[in-house]
């Protein structure tokens, strides 16, 4: 991937060879701003989804430098909710009927975390 602000992270197991997933990220300089693209987790029942997601926290507010990191989320992916909400992220909304495939038209949440927000959860560990 090739193209200035995308980046294209791949996770394994630790101390192995072995991937367990990956994310594509967009950081937009401009508005100082990280949209998770697209998260792909193997194995979603051994928890590693979480530990992936605070990298990627780390990685965008410590690293970048960030104000924002958000994402949008299927209203039915209640794992991956609960994992946002976990980690301090806040609801903005609902895009509903964005998509539509064979189990008919899906609705989108919109979450993000500011850096104040990420810096409070830290504190708190």
């Amino acid at each position: 991937m090739h193209k200035e602000g995308i980046y294209l992270l791949v996770f394994r197991k630790r101390g192995e060879d072995e991937i367990i997933g990956y994310s594509i990220l967009a950081h937009n300089s401009n508005i100082d701003s990280l949209e998770f693209r697209r998260i792909a987790i193997m194995g979603k029942t051994n928890g590693y989804g979480q530990e992936i997601i605070q990298g990627i926290q780390k990685f965008a507010f410590m690293h970048l430098r960030v104000h924002r990191v958000w994402l949008e989320v299927y209203t039915f992916n209640f794992k991956a909710i609960y994992i946002y909400e976990k980690l301090n992220f806040k609801r903005e909304g609902t895009q509903r009927d964005v998509y539509k495939d064979h189990r008919g038209y899906l609705s989108e949440h919109i979450y993000s975390i500011l850096t104040d927000e990420y810096l409070d959860q830290m504190l708190l560990k």
